[in-house]
C-alpha cells in the first residue's frame, strides 16, 4: 500500500469516526455500531483492504484505551466492590472459556479442547468503552458503573492469560504446574510492574511544571508500562490498568488544574479517534473472515456459532444470579439488589477489539501443523462480536430506560454540595490567614463573595470586583487591587482543594464528585490567570 493510499484511508477514518460522533449525538444511536456498520459497507467496496494485525491491535490501540478507562475508574470504589469485580473480571472469563472450549469440543469434529478453550478465552472479556459510555451516559447507580468499569479493565488480563495458556497446551506445553506459574507470573508480574511505572511516573509528573509536558508524559506511560511487562512475560494490560489506577487516583495531588484541563482534552481526543478506529477495524475485517470458511460445513459453522453465542448470552446472567443475586437475598450487601439490576449488569457484556485481537493472534501453524480449525474459530469469534455489539448496543438504552434503574440524583447532590459547602469554609480560613491590611477592601469582599457562594451553593464563583473601582482610583491601584484579588482568590483555591481532598479521604465524597468539584476550580483558576495574566502556582 502506497503512502498516498495510506494516508486517504487514514483522513476517511478520521472524517468516519467524526461523522458517526456527530449522528451518534443527534440519533442516540451508540457510536460503536455505527463505525462498525461503515467497516462492514467499506469492506464490501473495491477500496483497499485493510488488515487488522493483532499486534499493532494489542501494542498500539489497547494501552492508551485502557489507559484512560483506568484514569478516569475510581480506584476507591473498585476496591470497596472488589469482591464483585473479581467475580466478573477472573471468575467469569474463565468459566466462559472452559464452558465454550467443551462446548465446541463437542460440536466441531476433531477440535481438540485447548483450541475450543483458546476461543472461549479470547471471547470471554467484554469491551471496555462501549458499556461503560451507556452506562455512564443513562445514569445507572454508581456502584454498578463501578462494577462494569472494574470488570472491563480487569477482565483482559485473566482472558488473555487464559488464551496463552490453551494456544501452548495446543502446541502440547500444557502442564499443571507451568499453568499455575504462568498466571502467577502474568497476574503478579502485571501488577508490579504497574505500580512500578505508576510511581515513577507520578514522582516525575509532580514535579513537572508545565502542562503540556505532563500531557505528553501521560500519553507515554500507558505503553511504558504495558511494553516492560511483556517483555517479561507479565500481563501488559494488567500493568497498563494498574499504573492507570494509581495516577488517577493520586491526579488530585501531583496535577496542577491547568494540566488537569488539558489532559482531560487531550484524552477526550485521544479516545475519540482511537475508539473510532478501533469499530471501524472491526467491520472491515469481514472479507477476511468469510473467505477462511469455504472447508467447512454449514452444520458445524451453525453449531458452532449457536452454542458459543448462547454461552456468551445466557451465562453471564446465569453467572450474576449465582455470584451476585442470590447472595443479596441471603443478606449480603453487594452490587446487585435486585432482578432489575441484574439485568442491566447482564446486558453490559459487549465484545470488542480485545476478542478480534486475540483470535486473529491464533497461529496458522501448530506444532508443525495448521492450527485446528483457525478460521472457523475466528468467524465464530467476529459473529459474537457483531451480536454483541450491534445487537446489545443498540438495545441496551432501551432496555435500560424501560428497567428504570436511576441513580438516587437527591443524594448525590447533597453529597457534592456539602463538600462545595466545607471546601468554600476551608478557603475563607485561608483568607482569613493571609489578609493584607492594605487591601481589606479586597479581602471584603472575597469574603462576601464567599459567603454568597455558601448560602446559595452555586456551581461556580465568577472572577467578580476585578473591574473599576470608582473614577477616583487610578488605573494602577486598580490593577495592583486586581492582582491582589487574584492572588489571594488562587490560595482559597488551593485551600478548597485540600479540604475536597480531605473529603475524599474520609469518604464523604466519591472521585466522580471530587473531579467534578475540581473541574471548576480548575476552570476558575485557568479564568483568573487568563483575564490577569497570575501565573499559576
Amino acid at each position: 500500500m502506497s503512502v498516498e493510499i495510506a494516508v486517504a484511508i487514514a483522513l476517511l477514518a478520521v472524517v468516519l469516526v467524526g461523522g458517526a460522533a456527530l449522528v451518534s449525538v443527534r440519533t442516540n444511536l451508540p457510536a460503536p455500531v455505527l463505525l462498525s456498520v461503515a467497516g462492514l459497507v467499506y469492506a464490501e467496496t473495491s477500496a483497499p483492504h485493510v488488515h487488522l494485525d493483532p499486534h499493532f491491535a494489542l501494542y498500539v490501540l489497547i494501552p492508551p484505551l485502557l489507559y484512560s478507562a483506568a484514569l478516569q475508574a475510581s480506584f476507591v470504589e473498585i476496591r470497596a466492590l472488589r469482591r464483585e469485580v473479581g467475580l466478573l473480571s477472573v471468575g467469569l472469563p474463565i468459566v466462559t472459556a472452559l464452558c465454550i472450549g467443551f462446548a465446541l469440543h463437542a460440536v466441531v469434529p476433531g477440535l481438540p479442547l485447548a483450541a475450543g478453550i483458546a476461543l472461549g478465552a479470547a471471547v470471554a472479556p467484554n469491551d471496555p468503552i462501549s458499556a461503560l459510555a451507556i452506562a455512564r451516559g443513562i445514569g445507572l447507580p454508581r456502584r454498578l458503573v463501578t462494577v462494569v468499569e472494574g470488570e472491563s479493565l480487569f477482565n483482559d488480563a485473566s482472558a488473555l492469560t487464559t488464551f496463552t495458556v490453551a494456544v501452548a497446551a495446543v502446541n502440547g506445553g500444557f502442564s499443571a504446574g507451568g499453568t499455575a506459574g504462568r498466571f502467577v507470573l502474568a497476574v503478579g508480574g502485571g501488577v508490579v510492574v504497574g505500580a512500578v511505572v505508576g510511581w515513577l511516573g507520578g514522582w516525575v509528573t509532580e514535579r513537572l511544571t508545565d502542562a503540556t509536558l505532563q500531557s505528553v508524559l501521560s500519553l507515554a506511560l500507558p505503553f511504558a508500562a504495558f511494553l516492560p511487562a511483556e517483555q517479561a512475560h507479565a500481563s501488559g494490560v494488567l500493568s497498563v490498568v494498574v499504573c492507570g489506577l494509581l495516577l488517577g487516583h493520586r491526579s488530585p495531588d501531583i496535577l496542577t488544574g491547568p494540566a488537569r484541563l488539558q489532559g482531560r482534552s487531550v484524552w477526550r481526543v485521544v479516545d475519540l479517534l482511537l475508539e473510532g478506529v478501533v469499530f471501524l477495524l472491526i467491520g472491515v475485517q469481514l472479507p477476511t473472515v468469510l473467505d477462511g470458511l469455504s472447508d467447512q460445513q454449514l452444520g458445524t459453522i451453525v453449531g458452532a456459532s449457536a452454542v458459543t453465542v448462547a454461552i456468551v448470552l445466557f451465562g453471564r446472567p446465569l453467572w450474576l444470579a449465582a455470584t451476585m443475586l442470590l447472595p443479596s437475598r441471603l443478606g449480603y450487601a453487594g452490587a446487585v439488589h435486585d432482578a432489575r439490576e441484574l439485568a442491566a449488569l447482564s446486558w453490559a457484556g459487549m465484545r470488542g477489539v480485545i476478542t478480534l485481537a486475540a483470535v486473529f493472534a491464533l497461529p496458522y501453524v501448530s506444532a508443525g501443523q495448521r492450527f485446528p480449525s483457525r478460521d472457523l474459530l475466528v468467524f465464530v469469534a467476529f459473529l459474537v462480536v457483531l451480536v454483541t455489539l450491534v445487537g446489545q448496543g443498540l438495545t441496551y438504552v432501551p432496555l435500560l430506560r424501560r428497567l428504570d434503574i436511576r441513580e438516587d440524583a437527591a443524594a448525590r447532590t447533597q453529597a457534592i454540595a456539602v463538600a462545595r459547602r466545607t471546601a468554600i469554609e476551608a478557603g475563607l480560613r485561608r483568607l482569613d490567614e493571609i489578609a493584607d491590611p492594605q487591601v481589606e477592601s479586597v479581602v471584603e469582599r472575597l469574603r462576601q463573595q464567599a459567603l454568597d457562594r455558601v448560602e446559595v451553593v452555586r456551581d461556580r464563583l465568577a472572577a467578580a470586583g476585578l473591574g473599576g473601582h470608582g473614577d477616583e482610583t487610578g488605573a494602577a491601584e486598580r490593577t495592583a487591587l486586581a492582582r491582589a484579588a487574584a492572588t489571594l482568590r488562587v490560595q482559597m483555591i488551593e485551600a478548597e482543594r485540600r479540604e475536597l481532598r480531605r473529603c475524599r479521604a474520609m469518604g464523604t465524597l466519591d472521585d466522580t464528585g471530587l473531579r467534578r468539584l475540581q473541574r471548576e476550580l480548575d476552570h476558575e483558576e485557568r479564568a483568573l490567570a487568563v483575564r490577569l495574566e497570575v501565573p499559576h502556582p
